[in-house]
């Protein structure tokens, strides 16, 4: 009786990082163009050197990206943003709460994308593993 409480004290740990592990492999970073970003990511993060602005609603016409500067805090969540890299910093305008930048200077535009697939696949085989561990710690002491 004492060692299995043991066992399960040891076990204790290792579930928690297991579980942490098989929720950090969900989402991958996609590299894509302005004009390819889902049009539901509806909260851009533009960054430029040591500046950084978020955009809640904006457009792409003749070359240039528009939008409307956030007011306040706003949530910024994976499956609702995108990242846009700006260089330099000259190239962003800001008047008032617009802003406005040009495609050309867009040096990376990326977004974290959900991978359902690889997430329950994962999933499926880390269960299998430790089910089989414990079923191997258990007949060990039965």
């Amino acid at each position: 009786m004492l060692q299995t409480l043991n066992l399960r004290k040891a076990l204790k740990p290792v579930m928690f990082l297991l579980t942490c592990l098989i929720m950090t492999g969900c989402y991958t970073l996609k590299s894509v163009s302005v004009n390819n970003i889902p049009p539901h990511r509806n909260i851009l993060v533009v960054h430029a050197d040591d500046f950084l602005w978020t955009v809640d609603s904006y457009s792409v016409t003749d070359g240039l990206l528009t939008g409307h500067i956030s007011s306040g805090e706003s949530r910024i969540k994976k499956g609702t943003s995108a990242h846009l890299y700006v260089a330099p910093l000259n190239a962003v305008t800001v008047e008032g709460e617009t802003i406005t930048l040009p495609i050309a200077n867009i040096a990376k535009a990326d977004y974290f994308d959900l991978r359902p697939g690889e997430s329950i696949g994962s999933g499926i085989i880390w269960a299998s593993t430790i089910y089989l561990l414990a079923i191997l710690i258990a007949s060990l002491f039965y």
